[in-house]
């Protein structure tokens, strides 16, 4: 298995199940904003700045984010 994809996967069900909450906030905010962007790289990143503000300890990169999305959730968002 190569070192990026082993990265990937040494995602723990806590960090899963935490991008997923988050990714339900971010829907949520969307749903009561309209003007918030609401692209599939604006929830990567609106989730990856969740972890700065909420100061993780363990910071997950983008790529893991992505991926646990992808894994976890279907395609809201075809063709982006």
């Amino acid at each position: 298995m190569g070192k990026l994809k082993q990265h990937i996967m040494e995602t723990s069900e806590l960090k899963v199940k935490w991008i997923l909450v988050t990714y339900g906030q971010f829907l949520q905010q969307c749903m009561k904003d309209h003007s918030i962007p609401s692209t599939w790289r604006d929830a990567i990143t609106w989730i990856s700045q969740q972890q700065v503000h909420e100061r993780r300890e363990a910071q997950l990169s983008r790529l893991q984010i992505e991926q646990v999305l992808i894994n976890n959730t279907e395609s809201l968002y075809e063709g982006d």
